[in-house]
Formats: C-alpha cells, structure tokens, sequence
C-alpha cells in the first residue's frame, strides 16, 4: 500500500500548525484577530498594530491566498471524510491521522474485510491528499519539523504541482490543467540535493530555516514602530534592529547598522552610529523587499503565471517566499537610497528586484487577482481578491500602514472600506467580540468551530467541542434554544461529527 498511496507521513502533524499560543493573534483559518484581555495603553497599541499587520500582509499577498486555499482544502477534505464514514455508520475514527498511519502501514488485524477497503478508499481520498497540502504549507513556512529540514526543491516542487491540483479539484476553480501543471522535465531543472528551504546564520542565534513565517513576524514587529523607539537605537541598537530581524542574514546588520562585532563571550556588539534617517530608508526597503517576497506564483488564482511567463518560474527559488526574500536583501545597500521619495522609491525597487532575480512583476499580479473575481464564491478569497483590488489602486498604502506613515485622505477611505467589508471576527479588551448580529455570530462560530474541532480531531484522542468555540458569549441571548456555550458546542459536535470513537 505504501507504493500505490505514495502517502506522505508528517512526523509531528500537530507541531507548527497555528496554535494560537500567544496572548494576541490572528489566525486566518479560525478568521479572528483576537487582543488579549489585559493590555491597555502602549501594549494595546503595540497588540493591535502587530496583530492587524498579520491580517493586512495575510490578506493582501499571493502567499496568503494560498495558504487560505490549502487551509479551506484540508477542512473540505477532513468534513468530506467525516461525511463518508456518516453515510456508511462508521463510527469517526480518532485521532484520525493516527488512524490514517495504521491504514498506511497495513496494521488490518483490528479492521473486518469490509471495513479495510472502506478505510484504504477514505485515507487514498481525503486525508492522502490532506497531508499533501499540510506539508507543502509546512514548507513554504520552514517550520522546524523533520519532514521539512530534509525536504529537497525536487521533491517539494513535486508536493506544490500536487496541491495546486488538489486546490483545483476542491475549490473548483476554472484553471486549465496545463496551467498548474508544467512539463514534467521541469522538475528535472532542480538539483534533487538542494534543500527545499534555506538556511542562514543568524545574529548570535546559531542557524535557522527562513520561509514564510518570518516575513510575517519581521513585517509585523517592524508596523510596532513606537515600540521598536527608532531614536533609542543609538543607545540599543542591538535590541532595536535585531527585534524585527532576528531571523535574518547578518550581512543586512552590517548595512543597517554597521558591521557586527563579536566578543569573546559570544555575544554581539553592534556599532550604534546608524542615524535616524538612515534607519528610515532602510525599514521602507526592508518592508518594501518582504511584501515583494510574498508575491509568489502559486496557487489558483497565481499559478497561471507560470504558464504565462514560463522564463520567469523555473526555480525553486522563485516560489518559496524565504529563499526570494534573502535574494532581495542581498541588494539592501543599492536598494535603501531608492527609498528616500516612496511615491518613485517603491517602484523602482520592485522593477529592480524582478529585473535582477527574473521575478514576476507585481503589476501581473493584479491583473491576475481582478479577471478573476467572478471565479470564486469562497468567503477568504473573494477578501483575498478585494484587498489585491484596493493594492492595485493604491500602490503605497500597504507601506504606509506598516511604516505608519501619513495616507492621504482617499488612501484612508478605501482601506476605511475594504477592511469593513471583508474584517476578520475581531476581539478586544473590555469590548470582548465585535458581534454585528445573529446570522454574523452563527457564521463566525461556526468557522471558529469548524478550525478548532478539525485539529482535535485529526490529532487529539478525544473532540472536547466545548473547547471549540469561545466561552465568554452569552449565546442564549443570540439563540434562544440554547441554555449555554455547552449546549450550542455539543448541538455543532453532533450535527457536523455524528458518533467519534
């Protein structure tokens, strides 16, 4: 069965998935930016800024398009599955993907004849293809997991041609197969020894992997920009700088802040003569070189660029967000002087980034993002679509939002619009969550559940529904049916799960 599944097994499934441990976030798969409840003044301030700077970047960039097309794919598939062993009364297996490894590795002695083809058929069906896309995410992201620090491009490239498919198939996208599938010599472009992320020094930090996940924490750190206290760099310009950049390159600290000294001790000492205003023009680049990162050509509504500008999309390196924004900031020093006027600045950088690494122009992006409106009814890929829209019209918003800077009165507006007509579920102190009305809070809870409950039930032994939904809503008010939050998770447990074993 191994050789006719090709299934790949996730060592640790559960570990670098969202769990939301942090006191404030935004986690796009439950669709809630949540505050925590005990910030006030400054670290309110600093919360909220961070925490919107996830939602801004994850909604506006083709990279987070396609984590919500992997995301919305694996909670189709997971349901779809549960719906199989329903219409079969099938007890639900838990936790599934320690069941899906048992069907894998043929351990049958506890399975009927029957009942081993109706599982082989469920794990070749749903939580196969499952897999597929949660390591591909694992990847792109650079998570600290086995099957992703000996991931090779071949072979990840390989694991991305299989999602977008999958993506395809499930979301039921008008994309031509030609499209998201490139000949398969293409593959044989890449050197099956490479590995699929990339890994750099970091400052007094030994090595680590770079993806995804680190532009997002940099981007966000760099939006705190009070709390960063740029002036008080000449003072801890170790803190001030390594902050936001602590997972990247040390040959970027020696244009931001001179060259790095290292001490007997191992410790760093970093010059403090960087001027305010050279900091400046640097945190324009740097964000400028972040987002351009996330602009990859995957997924369905970007993948058909690569078809399109086939010259363009023949590395790896091309496509993984960690290896294009290292080979961004390798040009640190030409790029930061370009930044002085960011209404010509950003620009040029961006036509001098693609020219130099054979990068798709952000221009194709949109284009590709506003023909394809009509092509999808999914609620987090028509706000994809909108904010790509409101980036087409204004081009420098996004940078002024992250750099706080002055957005004329028009900028404002539209983002004032287009945040209102597509926010995520939010949560602030003292407020608690905003709750428009009842149709908007049993559509809320209900993305809220279905997230939380599909990780308990793919990798817990038991489904604590109660712990799938927030507790502090009084939900008889909104639902007169329902005494409490118990009641409302056990009504959501039983209509989507029927009997888990």
């Amino acid at each position: 069965m191994r050789g006719e599944f090709d299934f790949h097994i996730i060592e640790e499934p559960s570990i670098g998935r969202n769990s939301n441990s942090s006191r404030s976030f935004f986690d796009s798969r439950k669709d809630l930016l949540y505050i925590a409840e005990d910030l006030d003044g400054d670290s309110l301030s600093n919360a909220t800024t961070h925490e919107f700077s996830h939602f801004l970047l994850h909604a506006g960039s083709p990279y987070g398009s396609f984590v919500d097309s992997v995301n919305w794919c694996e909670q189709r598939l997971l349901f779809d599955c549960v719906g199989r062993f329903k219409n079969a009364n099938i007890s639900v297996p838990s936790p599934f993907y320690e069941f899906a490894n048992r069907v894998f590795k043929g351990r049958w002695s506890f399975f009927s004849s029957a009942t081993k083809r109706f599982a082989e058929a469920a794990v070749r069906d749903y939580i196969q293809p499952w897999s597929v896309l949660s390591h591909i995410e694992n990847v792109m992201e650079s998570r600290n997991l086995a099957s992703v620090r000996r991931e090779t491009e071949a072979s990840a490239f390989s694991y991305l041609l299989r999602a977008e498919g999958i993506i395809t198939q499930n979301m039921g996208m008008a994309v031509g197969e030609e499209a998201i599938h490139p000949d398969q010599a293409l593959i044989n472009c890449f050197h099956d020894n490479d590995s699929a992320c990339p890994e750099v020094q970091v400052l007094g930090h030994g090595t680590d992997r770079i993806g995804a996940t680190h532009i997002f924490e940099s981007m966000a750190v760099l939006a705190e920009k009070d709390h960063l206290a740029v002036m008080s760099i000449r003072t801890q310009p170790e803190y001030g700088f390594l902050y936001f950049t602590h997972y990247l390159a040390p040959t970027i600290a020696e244009y931001a802040q001179g060259r790095p000294i290292v001490l007997p001790d191992g410790n760093l000492k970093i010059r403090n003569d960087i001027s305010s205003e050279r900091f400046e023009l640097f945190a324009r680049a740097f964000a400028a070189v972040c987002d351009l990162a996330l602009f990859s050509p995957i997924g369905p509504v970007y993948a058909p660029l690569r078809k399109k500008f086939p010259e363009r999309a023949l590395l790896w390196m091309q496509m993984h967000p960690g290896w294009r924004v290292l080979q961004g900031l390798r040009d640190i020093q030409t790029l930061a002087p370009f930044m002085e006027d960011l209404s010509t600045g950003l620009g040029r950088l961006q036509s001098h980034l693609c020219k130099e690494n054979f990068w798709i122009e952000p221009q194709n992006f949109y284009d590709a993002a506003l023909s394809f409106t009509t092509q999808s009814n999914i609620e987090n890929m028509q706000r994809h679509l909108a904010f790509m829209s409101l980036r087409a019209s204004h081009p420098l918003l996004l940078f002024k939002l992250h750099l706080q800077e002055e957005a004329t009165t028009t900028e404002r507006l539209a983002m004032e619009k287009c945040f209102l007509e597509n926010m995520p579920w939010v949560h602030m102190p003292n407020s608690g969550f905003a709750i428009r009305d009842r149709d908007d809070l049993l559509r809320r809870i209900v993305t809220y559940f279905m997230s939380s409950s599909s990780d308990q039930l793919m990798f817990k032994k038991k489904l604590d529904a109660i712990t799938c939904i927030p507790a502090s809503i009084d939900y008889g008010r909104y639902f007169s049916n329902m005494k409490n939050a118990s009641e409302f998770a056990g009504l959501l447990r039983s209509s989507l799960y029927g009997p888990i074993k």
